[in-house]
């Protein structure tokens, strides 16, 4: 039985390790968009009325998701 517990311990740490990479990416492409934007905001002072939303959408969105990782990782360690 003990191989059995080690097994789906071995599997559900590979499942975990595999979310945490996809959630990692999906931030990691609206942070290098929003960085894209904070450097056009810096280097022209502004930004157009388009860019500028986007800007905002795209900070709210890192900013929920960064908590939503922070509390997954945080059930996570809970878990073990």
């Amino acid at each position: 039985m003990e191989w059995r517990s080690e097994a789906v311990s071995f599997c559900l740490h590979g499942s975990l390790a595999l979310i945490t990479i996809q959630m990692a990416l999906f931030y990691y492409r609206r942070a290098t968009e929003l960085q894209k934007l904070q450097m056009l905001k810096d280097e022209t002072g502004e930004l157009s009325s388009s860019d500028e939303k986007r800007y905002r959408i795209l900070k709210k969105q890192c900013e929920k998701e960064l908590l939503q990782v922070k509390l997954f990782l945080e059930t996570v360690w809970y878990l073990f």
